[in-house]
């Protein structure tokens, strides 16, 4: 099958399908990008990669490279002149044209990294963290113009340990949709039955985060609250906890417990956050 793939440079939920396409009997004839490999061009949270990135990927298995900084329509000359049955998206920042998406012969889809219609917009797992999810997961959709309200056709569930970093957490997300694309991939070769259609009832929607969503909170759970200043620590370097009046800037969580409520205690640069059900222990910095 003839594939286009639209990626982020260095994200994790870019890099591992895409290697599995190179990897397989498909025939990726273009890989898309956002920016030419450089961070900063977009606000979609990137984490580098130990060994690849898109470029590097294109340069050792001799897949063209387009980067969007030349626009949408000299992309588009190039996308027209491929055969193409699939264009695949992964964690990429900007939203296909509708000139764009009709161009595949079969399907335009898309791998958002929820359980939709949960967490639609740009970064959900931020939000699946704050929100305290255990049980996260990926979505493959169609595209659409509206932002993931396209029709869905594979889902996998997606468990967290904790203490599990931003980065390992993605790459988590990025393995389940490697197996999910491969498996729609398989069965389209063949034949794939009928995406099912969103239930708009249970969808939400969240744009991207504030200074306001990083303050934690003693209504949290400990779990909760732990895992989210683990997952985060890499984003961020302090998350304000208030309590009387005054502001604590914890900078790393140690360890949980839910089996009792403590008090705030401050022991040189260790403090013990009160929660809903137990507490954290953790790093501070000093005023």
């Amino acid at each position: 099958m003839n594939i286009i793939y639209f990626g982020s440079s260095t994200s994790s939920l870019s890099l591992i399908p895409l290697q599995a396409l190179l990897d397989s009997e498909h025939r990726v004839q273009m890989i898309v990008t956002d920016d030419d490999g450089k961070l900063g061009h977009h606000r979609l949270p990137v984490f580098e990669h130990a060994r690849h990135s898109l470029a590097s990927l294109a340069f050792q298995y001799g897949v063209p490279l387009i980067s969007l900084n030349s626009g949408w329509s000299a992309c588009r000359e190039r996308l027209q002149a491929c055969a193409v049955d699939v264009m695949l998206v992964s964690c990429f920042s900007r939203c296909l044209p509708e000139t764009i998406c009709a161009l595949p012969k079969r399907a335009c889809i898309n791998l958002h990294p929820s359980l939709l219609p949960a967490y639609r917009g740009p970064d959900p797992v931020f939000w699946q963290f704050r929100e305290g999810h255990e049980n996260f997961g990926v979505s493959l959709h169609q595209v659409l113009p509206e932002l993931d309200k396209g029709a869905v056709y594979r889902q996998r569930q997606v468990s967290m340990p904790d203490g599990v970093s931003y980065s390992a957490a993605c790459q988590r997300l990025a393995e389940a949709g490697r197996e999910a694309m491969l498996d729609l991939l398989a069965q389209m070769d063949a034949e794939v039955g009928p995406a099912i259609p969103q239930d708009e009832t249970r969808a939400s929607y969240q744009s991207f985060p504030e200074e306001k969503d990083f303050v934690l909170s003693s209504d949290w759970t400990a779990r909760r609250m732990y895992n989210f200043i683990s997952a985060m620590a890499a984003r961020r370097t302090y998350f304000p906890f208030i309590m009387d009046g005054h502001t604590w800037r914890i900078t790393r969580a140690y360890a949980y417990q839910c089996r009792q409520k403590k008090p705030l205690q401050i022991d040189e640069q260790r403090i013990t956050v009160p929660c809903a059900d137990g507490s954290v222990e953790a790093a501070f910095l000093l005023q």
